[in-house]
């Protein structure tokens, strides 16, 4: 494992200076987060006794906040977690600095608030932690053998997580996914179990008990219906709550709040609302049930509340007061998977409560009067940058040589976002006509490339489902009205791989492209397409920046090779046999082998770099325009190189074996960076939570500067202080 340090987000150090978030700060020698916050799926929330906030994501592990939301670290790799899919949190009630972490790799335990973590639990998915209010050293986890198992299992701890035993397993033929356990307040042997539907795997929705600690079960409120949610009174453990659901067509649902007053034997409808049932520590007869999968317009959303136990009910709020963060409110508040699960509350504050869903987080400081995002901070009108929590799987980045202030990050889901203030806050760009589901909202965005020399001029592509991706120009800096068609002569299929040749006229540039592996080319400014390489199963190409005649295209199928400007018939395949891949393959796959990324050195013509993924393949360098190679580094999973613009001994590489998925670290080196033409490289990770990285992008204004997008926490920008220009 390697060394293990605390990393903090740009937010979360610059609140601990007392800066504004409106100021930009230029630390060195460390990566720090840079985008518009929010992205993929997060499982589960909740806050300690100390008010730390802990949110699992399902692509960058645990994100931790101390500062009530304000600011967010991320937990990862260089905390001892080896899964960056986080899946349950649990909190010792006592010792505040004791937190547990349920992953897709079994249990993980921290006794120094998430500085360091130890797997407890070798193996397995870990669906909730409960700890036991009446004697710390007791908890409970459930745990699944695989992420999409039914066959639930009940682990048990008595000296405080140290080490874990089964107590249960379901029968093979008993199918029961564990969603939530509740340890009873007063005694450490009982334990309640709500199995049901979880994203990956689903059983009937049902209420358990154990009086033996968790060795033995029994059904309850079985007469209820399809249970959705638990909650025990804290001052009176004889009285429960418990939640029901009902799939209805159309994508709406019922559901009922059933109490029950002796021990679960005998249950009282007491209201036609569901969703978490949530009770007030301090005030137990305070019941809230919180359904945030409706629509915001729907009468039966948001937040429902009893402060007499459930025998009367006020509607608290409704979404539609409720704070979006950068998103429009139909499409922030959907319809989560194992509600149970996605509200938390914090053990500091009993009128704080947190809700995470597939790609947000929020939190509440008044009991449910209103949520208020935690994830993006608003910089200025329209314009939105992360709070250090962005769990999102990057693509493609582009630094605009024209005006280096304008950046274009591309994303899954997210799409396409633009800052003009190099970084410090971000813009969507993504149209509703071409964005199609994502009604311009998200999508995806496979390559967008700058133009060098005329501000504001950018090409992107966008998307609903990648496979059918439109290629778009602007000549308004990437504004979401100023996008106009530019796919002409070409399908809209897997378009990537965009590049440019500087040495055309600036209004009739020449382009090209890559549309489900052939290459394309535009001699009019990417207004017209015609396809000059076919069959060559080609991702991505590259322009030599000092001959525009010399073109490269390169996948799955290889390296191939233009000495006559891209022209039809004048395409040849050259590098080395490493450079093929195997099977055809996109290139965000994960099986993906080929070569990923292409650049020619900006100060040597004939010079280029070819990163290629596979097993024993890496980053390779020609100085004569592809006849020979070298091999400067050997990576299981390459991906992007860059050069600086001003000294081109100094490089940079990245690795990493995920993409649109979380995955193993083990064999990802994240940054590499050398400084002398290659001969020897270094790790420069600091900052990142993980060894992951795809696209880097050099400032060509000041090439101290690099970006670099990490898959799962996004885009990142860094300061090299150590660099020295060549004369």
């Amino acid at each position: 494992m390697a060394h293990t340090r605390r990393v903090l987000t740009l937010s979360a150090v610059l609140l601990l200076a007392g800066v504004s978030l409106h100021a930009e700060v230029m630390p060195t020698h460390t990566w720090m987060n840079t985008e518009p916050g929010g992205g993929g799926a997060f499982s589960c929330i909740g806050a300690g006794p100390s008010g730390t906030i802990i949110a699992c994501s399902d692509l960058s592990g645990v994100y931790r906040s101390v500062d009530r939301g304000k600011s967010w670290d991320v937990i990862g790799y260089y905390h001892g977690l080896t899964s960056t899919h986080a899946s349950a949190v649990g909190f010792d009630q006592v010792a505040p600095n004791i937190i547990y972490v349920g992953t897709a790799r079994g249990l993980f335990r921290s006794a120094n608030a998430g500085e360091e973590f130890q797997q407890v639990i070798p193996s397995g998915y870990i669906t909730d932690i409960a700890i036991a209010p009446s004697d710390p050293h007791v908890a409970y986890a459930s745990r699944h053998p695989k992420h999409d198992s039914t066959q639930g299992q009940v682990y048990r701890t008595a000296d405080r997580g140290l080490t874990w035993r089964r107590v249960f397993s379901a029968s093979p033929s008993e199918k029961m996914r564990i969603v939530k356990l509740v340890v009873h307040p007063t005694d450490a042997e009982t334990v309640y179990l709500v199995a049901g539907k979880t994203w990956f795997a689903e059983s009937p929705g049902a209420l358990y008990r154990s009086t033996d600690g968790g060795v033995n079960w029994s059904r309850l409120a079985e007469g209820c219906g399809e249970i959705l949610d638990m909650a025990l009174d804290p001052s009176d453990p004889r009285v429960m709550y418990v939640t029901t659901h009902v799939d209805l067509p159309g994508w709406q649902w019922a559901g009922c709040l059933y109490k029950s007053v002796d021990e679960g034997q005998t249950w009282e409808k007491k209201a036609d609302h569901t969703g978490a049932v949530l009770l007030k520590e301090d005030q137990p007869e305070v019941v809230r049930v919180v359904d945030v999968g409706r629509d915001a317009q729907d009468p039966e959303s948001g937040v429902w509340e009893s402060v007499d136990g459930g025998g009367s009910w006020r509607r608290k709020s409704s979404p539609s007061d409720w704070d979006p963060g950068w998103q429009v409110r139909g499409w922030v508040y959907e319809k989560a998977s194992a509600v149970a699960k996605t509200l938390g509350q914090d053990l500091s504050d009993p009128d704080a409560i947190f809700w995470v869903d597939g790609q947000f987080v929020f939190g509440s400081v008044d009991g449910g009067t209103r949520f208020q995002n935690l994830f993006t901070h608003e910089v200025r009108s329209g314009w939105w940058r992360t709070r250090g929590i962005s769990n999102t799987c990057v693509i493609s980045l582009a630094i605009s040589e024209a005006s280096p202030d304008e950046i274009y990050a591309s994303f899954f889901d997210l799409g396409l976002w633009r800052s003009t203030d190099r970084g410090v806050s971000w813009q969507s760009c993504n149209h509703e006509d071409y964005t199609h589901d994502w009604k311009g909202r998200g999508g995806n965005t496979s390559t967008v490339l700058a133009d060098p020399t005329r501000p504001g001029v950018v090409w992107a592509t966008m998307a609903e489902p990648m496979s059918e991706s439109t290629l778009l120009r602007s000549r308004g800096g990437g504004a979401i009205g100023s996008w106009e068609y530019a796919n002409h002569g070409m399908p809209r299929g897997y378009i990537s791989g965009l590049s440019l040749d500087r040495a055309s006229h600036e209004d009739e540039r020449t382009l090209f492209v890559t549309c489900d592996g052939d290459v394309y080319r535009s001699t009019d400014d990417g207004q017209q397409w015609s396809r000059v390489l076919a069959d060559a199963a080609c991702r991505f190409t590259a322009v030599d920046q000092l001959n525009g005649k010399l073109v490269y295209a390169g996948g799955e199928g290889g390296l191939w090779r233009s000495l006559e400007g891209g022209t039809l018939g004048t395409w040849q395949r050259i590098g080395t046999a490493e450079m093929v891949g195997g099977s055809i393959e996109r290139f965000w796959s994960s099986g993906y082998e080929g070569v990923y990324d292409i650049r020619p050195d900006p100060s040597n013509s004939g010079w280029v770099y070819v990163a290629v993924k596979g097993k024993g393949k890496g980053l390779y360098r020609s100085k004569d325009s592809g006849d020979t190679w070298d091999k400067l580094w050997t990576d299981d999973y390459m991906r992007c190189v860059a050069v600086d613009p001003r000294n081109p001994d100094i490089l940079y590489a990245t690795s990493s074996a995920v993409m649109t998925s979380g995955g193993d670290p083990e064999g990802s080196h994240g940054v590499i960076r050398s400084t002398d033409g290659g001969k020897s490289w270094t790790q420069v990770n600091e900052g990142l939570a993980w060894p992951f990285a795809i696209p880097v992008a050099v400032d060509t204004q000041n090439p101290s500067v690099v970006f670099v997008g990490s898959p799962g926490t996004g885009y990142h920008k860094r300061v090299f202080g150590d660099r020295c220009v060549r004369p």
